[in-house]
Parts: C-alpha cells; sequence; structure tokens
C-alpha cells in the first residue's frame, strides 16, 4: 500500500516545525568592543612570595615580551620551513570539446603536470628553510641567556641598594643627631664654630649619598619590572641572596694553575 505524498509531505513539515521553533527562539546580544585597551589587566600577575635569583631569571625568560616575539618569529620560520619541504601539488587538467555537426564523437582530453623546477629546487628550497628556522632558535636562546643574565644582575643590584639604603639611613640618623647636639653645644658656647660645620657637612654628605642611592635603586627597580613584564606599580620582593663561598689556599691555588695553563 503507497502512502500519499500530501501525508508524506505533512510528516516531513511536522518533523521540521520543532527545528524551526528553535531557531526562531535564538536571540541577537551586542557585545560591543572596548573603547580603549586595557593594559594594565593584560600584565601578568605579581609574584606573592619572595623570588630567588633563579626564579627571576625564569620569569625574565617566561614574559618578557621581546622575547616572546621572538619565539613566536621562531614558529613562524620553523613552519616555514616545513613548508618548504612539501612537494608541489600535481595538477590535473581535464576538458570535452562537443562538435556542432552532427557526424563527429566527443572529444575528451586529460593530463597530468607538474612543476619540475619546484621539484629541482625543493631540496637547496628546504635546507635554506631549516637553516633560517635553526638561526631563529638559536638567536631566541642567545636572546633568553641575555636577559635572564641581566633579570639576575638586577635582582642582586636591587638588593644591594636596598641593603645601602638602610646602612645610609641609620648613617643619616646618626649624623643627623650628632649635628643637632653640636648646635646645641654652639648655642651653649661649649663648642666651636668649626666642629659644628663639620657636623654638618657629614650629615648633608650622608644625606646626597642616601638621595643619589635612591634614584639608582628606583633605576634599577623599574628596568627590573620591564624585563618581568609587570606593572611599574607592582612590588616584587628579591629573597635573601646565599653568601659567596668561602675562599680558601687550595681554591686560590687550583684558580692560578687554570689560568696558567690558558
Amino acid at each position: 500500500m503507497s502512502i500519499p505524498k500530501s501525508v508524506t509531505s505533512l510528516r516531513l513539515a511536522a518533523g521540521l516545525l520543532p527545528v524551526m521553533l528553535l531557531a526562531g527562539c535564538q536571540s541577537y546580544v551586542p557585545d560591543p568592543l572596548p573603547e580603549a585597551p586595557d593594559f594594565v589587566s593584560s600584565l601578568p600577575s605579581t609574584p606573592a612570595r619572595p623570588l630567588s635569583l633563579a626564579e627571576v631569571a625564569t620569569l625574565a625568560v617566561e614574559r618578557n615580551p621581546d622575547l616572546v616575539s621572538s619565539r613566536a618569529k621562531a614558529d613562524i620560520s620553523s613552519a616555514q620551513a616545513i613548508a618548504a619541504g612539501l612537494l608541489p601539488d600535481p595538477q590535473l587538467n581535464a576538458s570535452l570539446e562537443t562538435p556542432t555537426q552532427s557526424g563527429f564523437a566527443n572529444g575528451y582530453m586529460l593530463g597530468l603536470s607538474e612543476d619540475l623546477q619546484s621539484l629541482i629546487t625543493q631540496p637547496s628550497r628546504k635546507a635554506a628553510a631549516q637553516a633560517a628556522a635553526d638561526q631563529a632558535k638559536l638567536s631566541v636562546l642567545w636572546d633568553e641567556w641575555q636577559t635572564a643574565q641581566k633579570a639576575a644582575s638586577l635582582a642582586i643590584q636591587r638588593s644591594f641598594s636596598e641593603r645601602k639604603l638602610t646602612l645610609l639611613d641609620k648613617s643619616g640618623g646618626v649624623l643627623w643627631d650628632q649635628q643637632k647636639h653640636s648646635s646645641q653645644a654652639l648655642d651653649a658656647g661649649n663648642s666651636t664654630l668649626e666642629a659644628a660645620g663639620a657636623d654638618l657637612a657629614a650629615a648633608l654628605d650622608v644625606e646626597s649619598q642616601r638621595a643619589s642611592a635612591a634614584r639608582e635603586a628606583l633605576a634599577t627597580d623599574r628596568g627590573l619590572k620591564q624585563l618581568l613584564n609587570l606593572d611599574p606599580v607592582a612590588v616584587v620582593t628579591i629573597a635573601d641572596l646565599p653568601d659567596p663561598p668561602a675562599t680558601t689556599k687550595e681554591g686560590l691555588t687550583s684558580a692560578i694553575k687554570g689560568i696558567v695553563k690558558t
């Protein structure tokens, strides 16, 4: 028994009706673009604990924007090296000619072509692209090593700058107290002008050293945060530096022998 076409059409429409209803339930929600870039939120988070020299160097290699760009360029060179090693695609040509007069058969043409020049130059192109990719990788490694060394050096400089500022603050406090006592003694007639002036000059000298050290510490801190790609107002704490290894007579003798041999 055959099913009428009208019944089949009704069944098909009934099956498509839920799909059409679901499609009609979709709504448009506008999502406008930001009016200005948010550079602060795009910066990496600030480490919450003190960082060792190795951690500072690692973060600099991972987060430095110049290194991120260099690694992306190296990836592009690697992809180009892979593309250069691929063989050219063959081209398949086909055509059909239909005669306009009777008594003639249809003409067919089928051909397969290949770019011989690309096949011949493929090994050299692949070698050149691979050499460029290797050069890009080695350049990234060299930049990473330099960045790690610079980050560790800046961390050491900042740590010693903080220690220097602490010592200058203590020395300045002692000298300013001494200058205050000298000024009081001068007013009471128990000291000379030369002695009071010498104490004032010493206190001012330490104050000048302290201001210079503060500028150097600020520049070092700014350079370190730039390498780590951190916000300029972020607080980065450096862990206590390890004590240098003790120098022994045997170690000095071995070092001198090594220098003489070279």
